[in-house]
């Protein structure tokens, strides 16, 4: 009879497990391309993630929360500048197109219309220089959304993406605190693969079982 080592049952189970069905959510949808532009009190938000979806509409300061604006109005020189952002309701108004399907009046709050929810996550370590009377701030951002549609799955489509954000402070002299001026979120396409949680448990126990048999081997 063949006998098998301790390692080898563990390479083989780790294996097992890893082509087992697994029951789970569709997987994330990445944003490829897309841009956040407030000016003032609001702006335009686009996203892409062509063919699949494509969403046109606008966003105000007001509604929602967004940091630069709730941060710096007004904020001290040296004082830390909120990045994060996120909108949801009827505070994400605009027009979405998923699967080839168009929905008008996204976030009306209308029996059976669509909405969504965005979120915009920026560092927390971005500052308010202490000179000039104009300032840019750059920093990457991380971005993950949800969007319900009538009759199109039985499960909601979330997205993810990340980008680079760019937000501009202004004072008419240094003697007075900054104010929020500009904010411009652009996203990037880059796709970086990221293992997933069950992968990362089924390499562990792999490597895991190596050492505690070379412990072993060792010991005796």
């Amino acid at each position: 009879m063949t006998r098998f080592s301790p390692l080898r049952l563990i390479c083989c189970a780790a294996l097992l497990l890893a082509l087992a069905p697994v029951e789970t959510t569709a997987d994330p949808i990445r944003i490829t391309d897309g841009r956040l532009e407030i000016t003032g009190l609001g702006g335009p938000l686009f996203l892409s993630a062509e063919p699949v979806f494509t969403f046109n509409g606008a966003v105000g300061v007001v509604g929602g929360f967004f940091g630069p604006w709730v941060s710096c109005l007004p904020c001290a020189p040296g004082a830390a500048v909120n990045f994060n952002a996120s909108w949801g309701g009827n505070d994400l108004h605009g027009t979405a197109t998923y699967n080839g399907v168009t929905y008008e009046a996204l976030g009306s709050l209308a029996p059976g219309s669509a909405s969504g929810v965005v979120d915009f996550t920026g560092p927390a370590t971005v500052t308010a220089p202490l000179d000039g009377v104009v300032a840019t701030l750059i920093a990457p951002f991380d971005f993950q959304g949800n969007f319900f549609f009538p009759g199109a799955s039985p499960d909601s489509p979330s997205f993810i993406g990340a980008g680079t954000a760019t937000v501009t402070l202004f004072r008419p002299t240094t003697a007075i605190p900054w104010s929020f001026q500009s904010a411009v979120y652009e996203f990037s396409d880059a796709n970086t693969a990221v293992p997933e949680p069950g992968t990362l448990l089924l390499v562990g126990t792999v490597l895991a079982g190596m050492a505690a048999r070379r412990r072993r081997s060792v010991s005796l």
